[in-house]
Order: C-alpha cells, then structure tokens, then sequence
C-alpha cells in the first residue's frame, strides 16, 4: 500500500521469510491478533495518508477489499507478534546506547525541524523501545536466514520450460 515497488526476488525472499515465521508461530500455537489489535493497526495506516479518501483511493487502485487489508494487518501483527515473543526477552539495552541514540538521532532530528529537543528522560520510553525493535529485527533476520541456510527452496517459477 505505501506504492514502493519490489522485485520479484524481494517478493519471493519474504513470502519465504513469512512461510518460516508463520510455520514456527503455528508450531507454537502462538496465539492470532484480537480484532481490537487489528483495528489499532487499521487506524495506524490510515494515519500514513493524507485523508480518509486518499487512503480509499489507494486501496481502489490496487484492487484490495477491506477485508483484504484486515487479513493482512491480521497476518503482519501475527508475525511481528511472534517475533517480539521470541526475541525480546533475550534484549537488554544500556544507558550509553539510550543516550548515543538520543544525541545522534534525537536532538539533531528536533533541531532540523527548528523544534526544541525532548528532555533525555521524556524520550527514554521512546528510545528504548526504538532500539529493542531495532534489534529484534536484527535478531530475526540473523534467525532467519539462519533458517534458510537449512531449508532447501527451490524456485520453480524461474526455470525456463524444457
């Protein structure tokens, strides 16, 4: 929906990656989103467009339902969600990371916008979380391509017909 293209091998890679974290999820009976999860997530990207219509107009275009986005959402929190369960307790973030973050990405983010910073302590919250997904994301890719080194995938679709 953020109208970014890929290639077909981007596509393919994280149809796989999604097919080994919806395999691992479902192994470990890793429960669904609830609908209110769901709908969170449906306001939060309707949020990314300029107007309720702009958001329509977008969904039109590329031919999706509402029911479309919902499994979707449904599928990506799924996902994520499992990811966060499986990494995040393994995450520790330091002070020194916290305040190197607040000083390289924070204060010069506020001051290009001609905004006063945020104190250290009010952004704390913020930033910590920023690096914890941030490494969650590290940790799952490390994990997955883990994963894929023992998978066998072979991709039929780019052999030439014999």
């Amino acid at each position: 929906m953020d109208g970014r293209s890929e290639t077909d091998a981007e596509i393919l890679d994280r149809l796989i990656d999604q097919w080994i974290v919806r395999t691992e999820a479902k192994a470990a009976l890793f429960p669904w989103p609830s609908d209110s999860e769901v709908q969170r997530s449906l306001e939060r990207l309707k949020r990314f467009f300029s107007s309720p219509e702009a958001f329509e107009e977008r969904k039109k275009q590329i031919g999706l339902s509402d029911e479309d986005v919902r499994r979707m959402l449904q599928l990506q929190l799924y996902l994520s969600n499992y990811l966060d369960s499986r990494f995040r307790a393994s995450i520790h973030i330091d002070e020194k990371a916290i305040q190197d973050f607040y000083q390289t990405r924070v204060v010069p983010r506020a001051e290009s916008r001609g905004q006063t910073p945020p104190t250290l302590d009010a952004a704390r919250d913020a930033i910590q979380e920023a690096l914890v997904q941030r490494s969650i994301d590290a940790q799952a890719e490390k994990w997955l391509k883990e994963v894929r080194a023992r998978l066998h995938v072979e991709n039929l679709a780019s052999e030439t017909p014999k």
